[in-house]
């Protein structure tokens, strides 16, 4: 067996139709009658994307009990975060600026009451911290990014 990475299409095509449905009913909050577009029960596209990453970060866990000889949980759990913030962080910093400066510039909200909204730039926001949502889809990878880390830290006992 080779070192490449297997490549599921099947999935990948799931994946791109779930995207899809999930972007039509995004978009329903800019559309100005908030007709139902297209789609219905569409958000049924987030549990497939949470069984999707739940299955792969738990196919990766697996993988790093069974392959490390030296287990650190704590600095394994940490860069293993390192890495996911890594991907995340780039989209989420520029998403909540833009959403601020939307914020100012086209709803005249000052700028002030929108400074704790660090929470939702650093996907801070499902920790139960109140703050002002900017980009409200970011719960998912909130989620997502507090239960990966719970579960490797755990994944010692």
């Amino acid at each position: 067996m080779s070192s490449e990475k297997k490549h599921n299409g099947i999935i990948s095509v799931w994946k791109f139709i779930f995207s899809i449905v999930i972007i039509v009913l995004h978009a329903k909050a800019v559309n100005f009658n908030k007709s139902n577009l297209l789609v219905t029960g569409g958000s049924i596209g987030v549990e497939f994307f949470f069984i999707v990453s739940g299955y792969l970060f738990g196919k990766k866990l697996i993988k790093d009990i069974n392959t490390k000889e030296d287990k650190n949980i704590g600095s394994d759990t940490i860069n293993f975060m390192k890495n996911k913030l890594k991907v995340f962080l780039p989209f989420t910093i520029c998403s909540v600026i833009i959403g601020i400066l939307a914020l100012t510039f086209f709803h005249n909200v000052p700028v002030k009451p929108n400074i704790n909204s660090i929470y939702d730039m650093f996907l801070l926001n499902m920790t139960g911290i109140k703050y002002r949502i900017i980009n409200g889809p970011l719960w998912y990878i909130s989620s997502m990014l507090i239960v990966m880390f719970l579960l490797y830290l755990g994944e010692d006992s």
